[in-house]
């Protein structure tokens, strides 16, 4: 069942309407900290996968999109790369990391897990 909610996807376990729920981790903890999670305990984790993803139109200038890459997957070793990402941790970026292409079959994975019959 979708709940569409993190709090009640909580609620749902914790009254027994649901034997486990699905959340991103820092969602389970910014959620611990605003509601009482009662006896709740994390049983599995994925592995990493992306939420914020840059991509390029098809045919952008290749040399100019390596700079690009470059200066956002070294943000945070600059000053003023650090204070960008510090503008961006309500969205949860704390750095962006070079795409690896191998994430594209957890994403499938994930979504086939998903999937229902009915």
């Amino acid at each position: 069942m979708f709940t569409k909610n993190l709090t009640n996807s909580i609620y749902d376990v914790l009254l027994g309407k649901a034997d486990a729920a699905t959340m991103c981790g820092v969602n389970y903890q910014l959620m611990k900290k605003k509601i009482d999670t009662g006896e709740l305990k994390i049983i599995a984790s994925s592995g990493h996968y992306p939420e914020n993803v840059l991509a390029s139109r098809t045919g952008f200038e290749h040399e100019l999109l390596i700079k690009i890459k470059k200066i956002v997957i070294t943000m945070p070793d600059s000053e003023e790369g650090q204070a960008v990402l510090k503008a961006m941790q309500k969205m949860k970026i704390k750095r962006f990391i070079p795409y690896d292409p191998a994430i594209e079959n957890l994403t499938k994975e994930l979504l086939k897990s998903g999937e229902f019959s009915g």
